[in-house]
């Protein structure tokens, strides 16, 4: 749960990155793109952590995904510009500090030596609208009281809690029935539902652009 927290907010972020910057008309397919992040760690992951499971020992997943995430965070903090319109507009206004990186310092000082300006009146219109604030995650659950939502968020979520029931089961009824199942080889029967859903979502977004782009709204 602690994992999921922290990595749920991710997904949100990278198709809202990809809103921010990508055309309606071209959304399908880059959505399609940032997805595959999501798709593929269900497929990968269970290889990767049957592996180090039973060649190094499990305390070394939690180390090996400290590293991993690291090596991704640390980057990811330094270099990602901002890209939320109502903090940027078009990217043309300076970030506040809180939310500047080095990307956004070195390209907007490149900016004003090219002697290109921004909109000083819309920067400042910005900046009072823009107020940071810690999240509350109890306020999500208002999305409960409407009841179409509530009811799609009730049945997808025991579908897929039944879903990781199954699967933490089998996982561990290939290890106990079949000997020659260790574990590095049990994650192997998750290749088969992964693959097709990595497709299906694929088709999907493409679809969702086709789709954009014959009835606009």
């Amino acid at each position: 749960m602690l994992q999921a927290a922290g990595s749920s907010g991710t997904v949100a972020l990278a198709n809202g990155v990809v809103g921010d910057i990508i055309t309606s008309a071209e959304r399908g397919s880059y959505v399609a793109f940032a997805s595959l992040g999501g798709l593929l760690g269900p497929m990968i992951s269970p290889i990767l952590g049957g592996i180090i499971g039973q060649y190094a020992g499990w305390h070394w997943i939690f180390w090996f995904l400290l590293i991993f995430s690291a090596a991704v965070f640390i980057p990811l903090i330094l270099f990602m510009p901002e890209t939320c319109r109502n903090v940027v507009d078009n990217g043309s206004i300076p970030p506040p500090l809180f939310s500047r990186n080095i990307t956004d310092t070195i390209r907007h000082r490149h900016r004003a030596e090219k002697g290109l300006t921004f909109n000083e009146a819309k920067q400042k219109e910005m900046a009072d609208k823009y107020h940071f604030r810690l999240p509350n995650p109890l306020s999500t659950l208002k999305v409960l009281l409407d009841l179409e939502s509530a009811i799609l968020l009730v049945a997808t979520g025991l579908g897929i809690g039944c879903f990781y029931a199954i699967r933490y089961v089998i996982s561990s009824l290939n290890t106990d029935w079949y000997l020659l199942l260790n574990q590095a080889r049990v994650p192997l029967w998750l290749l088969q539902r992964t693959t097709a859903s990595t497709k299906s979502k694929s088709a999907l977004c493409l679809s969702q652009s086709e789709a954009e782009v014959l009835f606009p709204h």
